[in-house]
Protein backbone atom coordinates (compact mmCIF):
# COMPACT_ATOMS: atom_id res chain seq x y z
CA UNK A 1 0.00 0.00 0.00
CA UNK A 2 3.33 2.23 1.04
CA UNK A 3 4.81 1.64 -2.01
CA UNK A 4 1.25 1.90 -4.38
CA UNK A 5 0.97 5.48 -2.88
CA UNK A 6 4.12 6.60 -3.74
CA UNK A 7 3.27 6.08 -7.02
CA UNK A 8 0.42 8.18 -7.07
CA UNK A 9 -1.80 4.97 -6.97
CA UNK A 10 -3.22 2.78 -3.65
CA UNK A 11 -4.45 -0.07 -2.64
CA UNK A 12 -7.87 -1.20 -1.52
CA UNK A 13 -8.45 -3.60 1.26
CA UNK A 14 -12.38 -5.17 1.45
CA UNK A 15 -12.88 -8.64 3.14
CA UNK A 16 -15.45 -10.90 1.40
CA UNK A 17 -16.02 -12.81 -1.41
CA UNK A 18 -15.03 -11.16 -4.65
CA UNK A 19 -18.05 -11.57 -6.38
CA UNK A 20 -20.03 -9.99 -4.23
CA UNK A 21 -17.58 -7.17 -3.58
CA UNK A 22 -15.92 -6.51 -6.82
CA UNK A 23 -18.86 -5.72 -8.89
CA UNK A 24 -19.96 -2.87 -7.44
CA UNK A 25 -16.64 -0.91 -7.64
CA UNK A 26 -16.43 -0.46 -11.30
CA UNK A 27 -18.51 1.38 -13.86
CA UNK A 28 -19.77 0.49 -17.09
CA UNK A 29 -16.66 0.44 -19.48
CA UNK A 30 -14.56 -0.58 -17.17
CA UNK A 31 -12.30 -3.21 -17.05
CA UNK A 32 -10.69 -5.85 -14.47
CA UNK A 33 -7.56 -7.68 -14.86
CA UNK A 34 -6.69 -10.27 -12.93
CA UNK A 35 -3.41 -13.31 -12.64
CA UNK A 36 -5.00 -16.06 -14.21
CA UNK A 37 -5.91 -19.21 -11.66
CA UNK A 38 -5.37 -22.58 -11.98
CA UNK A 39 -6.95 -24.63 -9.34
CA UNK A 40 -10.72 -25.31 -8.73
CA UNK A 41 -11.82 -23.49 -6.22
CA UNK A 42 -9.86 -20.00 -7.41
CA UNK A 43 -11.25 -20.52 -11.02
CA UNK A 44 -14.66 -21.36 -9.92
CA UNK A 45 -14.63 -17.51 -8.45
CA UNK A 46 -12.95 -16.38 -11.35
CA UNK A 47 -16.01 -17.88 -13.32
CA UNK A 48 -18.38 -16.34 -11.15
CA UNK A 49 -17.20 -12.38 -10.46
CA UNK A 50 -16.81 -12.66 -14.44
CA UNK A 51 -20.62 -13.30 -14.82
CA UNK A 52 -21.12 -10.78 -12.94
CA UNK A 53 -19.13 -8.21 -14.36
CA UNK A 54 -20.52 -8.85 -17.45
CA UNK A 55 -24.12 -8.11 -16.50
CA UNK A 56 -22.59 -4.80 -15.41
CA UNK A 57 -21.15 -3.84 -18.94
CA UNK A 58 -17.36 -4.56 -17.04
CA UNK A 59 -14.34 -6.35 -19.18
CA UNK A 60 -12.81 -9.23 -17.27
CA UNK A 61 -9.03 -10.15 -18.22
CA UNK A 62 -6.50 -12.76 -17.28
CA UNK A 63 -3.04 -12.10 -17.57
CA UNK A 64 -0.46 -14.84 -16.92
CA UNK A 65 1.87 -14.12 -13.66
CA UNK A 66 3.87 -15.75 -10.79
CA UNK A 67 6.01 -18.44 -12.49
CA UNK A 68 9.39 -17.92 -13.82
CA UNK A 69 8.81 -19.51 -17.50
CA UNK A 70 5.37 -17.67 -19.32
CA UNK A 71 3.13 -20.55 -20.29
CA UNK A 72 2.89 -19.99 -23.63
CA UNK A 73 7.52 -20.25 -23.99
CA UNK A 74 7.01 -23.81 -22.65
CA UNK A 75 8.20 -26.24 -25.09
CA UNK A 76 4.50 -28.49 -24.51
CA UNK A 77 1.08 -28.08 -25.79
CA UNK A 78 -0.98 -25.45 -24.82
CA UNK A 79 -2.90 -27.80 -22.54
CA UNK A 80 0.02 -29.45 -21.28
CA UNK A 81 -1.03 -32.87 -22.27
CA UNK A 82 2.81 -34.05 -23.15
CA UNK A 83 3.81 -32.23 -20.64
CA UNK A 84 6.42 -35.02 -18.31
CA UNK A 85 5.02 -35.59 -14.62
CA UNK A 86 8.37 -35.91 -13.32
CA UNK A 87 10.43 -32.56 -12.19
CA UNK A 88 13.65 -33.92 -13.50
CA UNK A 89 12.58 -34.52 -17.00
CA UNK A 90 10.10 -31.15 -17.23
CA UNK A 91 13.52 -29.11 -15.88
CA UNK A 92 15.17 -31.04 -18.38
CA UNK A 93 12.77 -29.85 -21.27
CA UNK A 94 12.21 -26.86 -20.37
CA UNK A 95 15.91 -25.52 -20.37
CA UNK A 96 18.92 -26.95 -22.74
CA UNK A 97 20.82 -25.56 -20.03
CA UNK A 98 19.74 -27.13 -16.85
CA UNK A 99 20.01 -30.83 -19.04
CA UNK A 100 21.48 -33.63 -16.18
CA UNK A 101 20.89 -36.61 -14.07
CA UNK A 102 19.22 -36.87 -11.14
CA UNK A 103 21.56 -35.37 -8.28
CA UNK A 104 23.65 -34.29 -10.72
CA UNK A 105 25.08 -30.50 -11.77
CA UNK A 106 24.74 -29.44 -15.31
CA UNK A 107 28.03 -28.88 -16.86
CA UNK A 108 27.37 -25.39 -17.77
CA UNK A 109 27.90 -24.68 -13.53
CA UNK A 110 31.17 -25.14 -13.61
CA UNK A 111 32.09 -22.75 -11.07
CA UNK A 112 33.03 -19.48 -13.34
CA UNK A 113 31.48 -16.48 -13.83
CA UNK A 114 28.44 -16.97 -16.93
CA UNK A 115 28.13 -14.41 -18.58
CA UNK A 116 25.14 -15.70 -20.48
CA UNK A 117 22.26 -18.09 -20.43
CA UNK A 118 19.83 -19.27 -22.64
CA UNK A 119 17.22 -20.27 -20.46
CA UNK A 120 14.30 -18.22 -22.05
CA UNK A 121 12.94 -15.86 -19.21
CA UNK A 122 11.20 -12.80 -19.96
CA UNK A 123 12.50 -10.04 -18.22
CA UNK A 124 11.31 -8.33 -15.52
CA UNK A 125 8.54 -5.27 -16.29
CA UNK A 126 10.02 -2.15 -15.43
CA UNK A 127 8.68 -0.63 -12.25
CA UNK A 128 5.47 1.93 -13.12
CA UNK A 129 6.16 5.64 -13.28
CA UNK A 130 4.91 7.75 -10.70
CA UNK A 131 1.07 8.92 -11.85
CA UNK A 132 0.81 5.98 -14.14
CA UNK A 133 -1.82 4.18 -12.34
CA UNK A 134 -4.12 6.64 -11.31
CA UNK A 135 -6.26 6.36 -8.70
CA UNK A 136 -10.07 6.14 -9.60
CA UNK A 137 -12.43 9.24 -9.06
CA UNK A 138 -14.83 9.04 -5.97
CA UNK A 139 -13.18 6.10 -4.45
CA UNK A 140 -11.47 7.91 -1.83
CA UNK A 141 -13.29 6.61 1.33
CA UNK A 142 -12.44 3.40 0.19
CA UNK A 143 -8.97 3.98 0.13
CA UNK A 144 -8.36 5.52 3.57
CA UNK A 145 -9.17 2.55 4.84
CA UNK A 146 -6.38 1.46 7.27
CA UNK A 147 -7.19 -1.96 8.34
CA UNK A 148 -5.42 -3.54 11.49
CA UNK A 149 -4.19 -6.77 12.48
CA UNK A 150 -7.58 -7.02 14.77
CA UNK A 151 -10.13 -6.02 12.16
CA UNK A 152 -9.20 -9.09 10.19
CA UNK A 153 -11.36 -12.47 10.22
CA UNK A 154 -7.95 -13.71 10.84
CA UNK A 155 -6.66 -12.19 13.61
CA UNK A 156 -6.74 -14.77 16.58
CA UNK A 157 -4.43 -17.22 14.36
CA UNK A 158 -2.23 -14.41 13.17
CA UNK A 159 -2.08 -13.59 17.45
CA UNK A 160 -1.01 -17.38 17.83
CA UNK A 161 1.62 -17.36 15.27
CA UNK A 162 3.06 -14.23 16.81
CA UNK A 163 4.07 -16.08 20.21
CA UNK A 164 6.33 -18.26 17.68
CA UNK A 165 9.05 -15.45 16.32
CA UNK A 166 11.25 -16.22 19.73
CA UNK A 167 11.83 -19.53 18.83
CA UNK A 168 11.09 -18.94 15.10
CA UNK A 169 13.72 -18.79 11.70
CA UNK A 170 12.93 -15.19 11.25
CA UNK A 171 10.35 -12.44 11.64
CA UNK A 172 8.48 -12.60 8.42
CA UNK A 173 7.12 -8.67 7.54
CA UNK A 174 5.00 -8.14 4.41
CA UNK A 175 5.34 -5.99 1.63
CA UNK A 176 7.72 -5.76 -1.43
CA UNK A 177 9.94 -3.44 0.50
CA UNK A 178 11.10 -6.05 3.44
CA UNK A 179 11.10 -9.03 0.36
CA UNK A 180 13.66 -7.00 -1.89
CA UNK A 181 15.82 -6.64 1.64
CA UNK A 182 16.01 -10.22 2.12
CA UNK A 183 16.61 -10.73 -1.30
CA UNK A 184 19.37 -8.32 -1.69
CA UNK A 185 21.12 -9.52 1.81
CA UNK A 186 20.68 -13.41 0.75
CA UNK A 187 22.60 -12.47 -2.73
CA UNK A 188 24.86 -10.24 -2.61
CA UNK A 189 25.21 -8.64 1.10
CA UNK A 190 25.69 -11.79 3.17
CA UNK A 191 25.98 -13.82 0.12
CA UNK A 192 24.10 -17.12 2.05
CA UNK A 193 23.88 -18.31 -1.97
CA UNK A 194 27.14 -19.45 -1.74
CA UNK A 195 26.60 -21.88 0.19
CA UNK A 196 23.57 -22.82 -0.95
CA UNK A 197 24.49 -26.72 -1.96
CA UNK A 198 25.36 -27.39 1.52
CA UNK A 199 22.62 -25.62 3.63
CA UNK A 200 19.65 -25.81 2.03
CA UNK A 201 18.71 -28.78 3.87
CA UNK A 202 18.58 -27.31 7.15
CA UNK A 203 16.11 -26.72 9.41
CA UNK A 204 17.68 -24.25 12.30
CA UNK A 205 18.60 -20.60 11.46
CA UNK A 206 17.61 -17.18 9.27
CA UNK A 207 20.68 -18.72 7.17
CA UNK A 208 20.05 -22.16 6.06
CA UNK A 209 17.81 -20.88 2.81
CA UNK A 210 16.63 -18.50 1.31
CA UNK A 211 13.42 -17.78 3.02
CA UNK A 212 11.95 -16.30 -0.25
CA UNK A 213 8.61 -18.25 -0.24
CA UNK A 214 6.39 -16.06 1.57
CA UNK A 215 6.79 -13.30 -0.36
CA UNK A 216 6.50 -14.78 -3.63
CA UNK A 217 3.55 -17.01 -2.50
CA UNK A 218 1.70 -13.49 -1.97
CA UNK A 219 3.04 -11.80 -4.69
CA UNK A 220 5.18 -9.51 -2.91
CA UNK A 221 7.99 -10.73 -5.08
CA UNK A 222 8.27 -11.86 -8.46
CA UNK A 223 10.45 -15.31 -8.94
CA UNK A 224 12.07 -13.56 -12.34
CA UNK A 225 13.19 -11.20 -9.94
CA UNK A 226 14.98 -13.05 -8.05
CA UNK A 227 16.12 -15.22 -11.15
CA UNK A 228 17.19 -11.47 -12.39
CA UNK A 229 19.19 -11.64 -8.94
CA UNK A 230 20.48 -14.72 -9.45
CA UNK A 231 21.84 -14.30 -12.99
CA UNK A 232 23.34 -10.94 -11.60
CA UNK A 233 25.72 -13.13 -9.02
CA UNK A 234 26.49 -15.51 -11.57
CA UNK A 235 27.74 -12.99 -14.16
CA UNK A 236 30.00 -11.08 -10.97
CA UNK A 237 31.44 -14.40 -9.35
CA UNK A 238 30.19 -17.85 -10.84
CA UNK A 239 27.34 -20.24 -11.70
CA UNK A 240 28.22 -23.37 -9.90
CA UNK A 241 26.61 -26.07 -7.80
CA UNK A 242 25.09 -23.36 -5.59
CA UNK A 243 23.13 -20.80 -8.26
CA UNK A 244 22.16 -24.48 -10.33
CA UNK A 245 20.63 -25.85 -6.76
CA UNK A 246 18.99 -22.72 -6.50
CA UNK A 247 17.59 -22.42 -9.48
CA UNK A 248 16.53 -25.80 -9.05
CA UNK A 249 14.18 -25.03 -6.31
CA UNK A 250 12.80 -21.94 -7.79
CA UNK A 251 11.82 -23.73 -10.75
CA UNK A 252 9.96 -26.34 -9.29
CA UNK A 253 7.14 -23.84 -8.01
CA UNK A 254 6.66 -23.90 -11.73
CA UNK A 255 6.42 -27.83 -12.13
CA UNK A 256 3.89 -27.98 -9.24
CA UNK A 257 1.79 -24.97 -11.01
CA UNK A 258 1.87 -26.30 -14.44
CA UNK A 259 0.99 -29.78 -13.08
CA UNK A 260 -2.26 -28.50 -11.37
CA UNK A 261 -2.62 -26.52 -14.66
CA UNK A 262 -2.36 -29.77 -17.00
CA UNK A 263 -4.50 -32.11 -13.87
CA UNK A 264 -6.81 -30.13 -12.64
CA UNK A 265 -8.68 -31.63 -9.79
CA UNK A 266 -6.99 -34.76 -10.02
CA UNK A 267 -4.31 -33.18 -7.28
CA UNK A 268 -7.00 -33.00 -4.69
CA UNK A 269 -8.63 -36.83 -5.02
CA UNK A 270 -7.70 -39.39 -2.83
CA UNK A 271 -6.03 -41.61 -5.51
CA UNK A 272 -4.35 -39.10 -7.42
CA UNK A 273 -4.03 -38.26 -10.75
CA UNK A 274 -3.40 -42.29 -11.63
CA UNK A 275 -7.03 -43.30 -9.31
CA UNK A 276 -4.97 -45.40 -6.93
CA UNK A 277 -6.61 -47.27 -4.59
CA UNK A 278 -5.34 -46.59 -0.43
CA UNK A 279 -6.37 -48.52 2.72
CA UNK A 280 -5.47 -45.37 5.66
CA UNK A 281 -5.77 -47.55 8.62
CA UNK A 282 -4.46 -44.34 10.69
CA UNK A 283 -7.62 -42.21 12.05
CA UNK A 284 -8.15 -39.00 14.33
CA UNK A 285 -5.64 -40.14 16.87
CA UNK A 286 -2.61 -40.99 14.78
CA UNK A 287 -3.66 -37.45 12.72
CA UNK A 288 -3.65 -35.41 16.06
CA UNK A 289 -0.62 -36.87 17.42
CA UNK A 290 1.11 -35.87 14.25
CA UNK A 291 -0.46 -32.35 13.88
CA UNK A 292 0.03 -31.50 17.60
CA UNK A 293 3.52 -32.81 17.58
CA UNK A 294 2.98 -35.51 19.81
CA UNK A 295 4.33 -38.80 17.91
CA UNK A 296 7.28 -39.43 20.04
CA UNK A 297 9.52 -39.51 17.21
CA UNK A 298 11.37 -36.17 18.23
CA UNK A 299 12.07 -35.02 14.28
CA UNK A 300 8.68 -35.23 13.62
CA UNK A 301 7.61 -33.33 16.45
CA UNK A 302 10.02 -30.70 16.57
CA UNK A 303 9.14 -29.85 13.04
CA UNK A 304 4.95 -30.10 13.51
CA UNK A 305 5.41 -27.90 16.75
CA UNK A 306 7.81 -25.47 14.47
CA UNK A 307 4.76 -25.20 12.19
CA UNK A 308 2.18 -24.52 14.72
CA UNK A 309 4.19 -21.70 16.61
CA UNK A 310 5.58 -19.72 13.54
CA UNK A 311 3.91 -20.90 10.23
CA UNK A 312 7.06 -21.83 8.68
CA UNK A 313 8.79 -25.31 8.23
CA UNK A 314 11.95 -26.29 6.18
CA UNK A 315 11.64 -28.26 2.71
CA UNK A 316 13.70 -30.93 4.56
CA UNK A 317 10.76 -31.18 7.74
CA UNK A 318 8.12 -30.79 4.92
CA UNK A 319 9.13 -34.18 3.07
CA UNK A 320 9.67 -35.81 6.82
CA UNK A 321 6.95 -35.15 8.32
CA UNK A 322 4.51 -35.80 4.99
CA UNK A 323 6.17 -39.06 5.00
CA UNK A 324 5.43 -40.24 8.53
CA UNK A 325 1.90 -39.18 8.20
CA UNK A 326 1.78 -41.12 5.02
CA UNK A 327 3.72 -44.57 5.35
CA UNK A 328 4.36 -44.86 9.04
CA UNK A 329 0.95 -43.89 10.81
CA UNK A 330 -1.18 -44.61 7.24
CA UNK A 331 -3.37 -41.44 7.47
CA UNK A 332 -4.96 -39.82 4.52
CA UNK A 333 -2.71 -37.59 2.81
CA UNK A 334 -5.17 -35.34 2.24
CA UNK A 335 -5.30 -34.43 5.63
CA UNK A 336 -1.86 -33.35 5.94
CA UNK A 337 -2.22 -31.26 2.86
CA UNK A 338 -5.11 -29.55 4.05
CA UNK A 339 -3.07 -28.97 7.61
CA UNK A 340 -0.88 -27.47 5.68
CA UNK A 341 -2.99 -24.83 4.23
CA UNK A 342 -4.48 -23.96 7.34
CA UNK A 343 -0.93 -23.21 9.35
CA UNK A 344 1.80 -22.43 6.63
CA UNK A 345 2.76 -18.71 6.27
CA UNK A 346 3.74 -19.61 3.10
CA UNK A 347 0.92 -21.59 1.82
CA UNK A 348 0.85 -22.09 -2.03
CA UNK A 349 -2.25 -24.23 -3.63
CA UNK A 350 0.22 -25.63 -6.35
CA UNK A 351 3.18 -25.87 -4.43
CA UNK A 352 1.17 -27.25 -0.88
CA UNK A 353 -1.06 -30.00 -2.72
CA UNK A 354 1.07 -31.27 -5.50
CA UNK A 355 3.95 -31.61 -2.84
CA UNK A 356 1.58 -33.48 -0.76
CA UNK A 357 0.15 -35.30 -3.73
CA UNK A 358 3.27 -36.63 -4.92
CA UNK A 359 4.17 -37.72 -1.19
CA UNK A 360 2.16 -41.15 -1.78
CA UNK A 361 3.29 -41.26 -5.11
CA UNK A 362 -0.53 -40.46 -6.92
CA UNK A 363 1.69 -39.15 -9.59
CA UNK A 364 3.03 -42.96 -10.59
CA UNK A 365 6.66 -41.73 -9.98
CA UNK A 366 8.98 -43.58 -7.19
CA UNK A 367 8.09 -44.22 -3.79
CA UNK A 368 10.25 -42.02 -1.59
CA UNK A 369 9.56 -43.19 1.99
CA UNK A 370 11.63 -41.40 4.43
CA UNK A 371 13.49 -43.42 7.51
CA UNK A 372 12.90 -41.10 10.07
CA UNK A 373 15.70 -41.78 12.63
CA UNK A 374 18.22 -41.90 9.61
CA UNK A 375 17.08 -38.32 8.79
CA UNK A 376 17.47 -37.17 11.97
CA UNK A 377 21.24 -38.39 12.54
CA UNK A 378 21.95 -36.54 9.02
CA UNK A 379 20.28 -33.73 9.05
CA UNK A 380 20.37 -32.90 12.83
CA UNK A 381 23.45 -35.26 13.95
CA UNK A 382 23.81 -33.37 17.08
CA UNK A 383 20.32 -32.70 17.99
CA UNK A 384 20.50 -28.51 17.84
CA UNK A 385 17.25 -28.66 16.14
CA UNK A 386 14.83 -30.73 18.07
CA UNK A 387 15.99 -29.47 21.31
CA UNK A 388 15.25 -26.29 19.95
CA UNK A 389 11.92 -27.13 19.94
CA UNK A 390 10.97 -29.61 22.40
CA UNK A 391 11.58 -28.32 25.12
CA UNK A 392 11.56 -31.55 27.46
CA UNK A 393 14.86 -32.88 25.38
CA UNK A 394 17.21 -29.77 26.35
CA UNK A 395 18.87 -32.08 28.53
CA UNK A 396 19.22 -35.71 26.64
CA UNK A 397 22.76 -36.59 25.49
CA UNK A 398 23.25 -36.27 21.84
CA UNK A 399 23.37 -39.64 21.69
CA UNK A 400 19.72 -40.67 22.57
CA UNK A 401 18.05 -37.00 21.21
CA UNK A 402 16.44 -38.56 18.58
CA UNK A 403 15.55 -41.98 20.52
CA UNK A 404 14.75 -41.37 23.90
CA UNK A 405 12.68 -44.38 24.74
CA UNK A 406 16.88 -45.87 24.62
CA UNK A 407 17.14 -43.78 27.75
CA UNK A 408 17.87 -46.51 31.04
CA UNK A 409 15.68 -45.64 33.67
CA UNK A 410 18.17 -44.15 35.81
CA UNK A 411 18.88 -41.67 32.53
CA UNK A 412 15.47 -40.46 32.60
Amino acid sequence: KRRLRGLGSDLAVLIGRPEDLLPNLFAEGSSVYTQEEVTSEELDVDCRLRAKLIERGVRFEHCWGSTLFHKDDLPFQPDLRDMPDGYTQFKNQVAAELRCKINEVPPTFNGTPKLRTSIGIRSVLNEPEPGSLPRPEGCDALFAQELTWGELPFAESVALLDRGHELGVMEFEGGEDVALARLRYYMSEARHISNYADTRNGMLGPAYSTKLSPWISYGCLSPRKVFEELRTFEREYAADRNTYWFLFALLARDFFRFYARKHGSAIFFEGGVIHQASEWHGGDAEFILWAEGRTGFPLVDANMRELAASGWMSNRGRQNVASFLVFDLRVDWRRGADWFESHLIDYDVASNWVNWHNAPALNGGRVNRFNILRQAQVYDPDGAYVRHWLPELRNVPPEHVHRPWALTAEQR
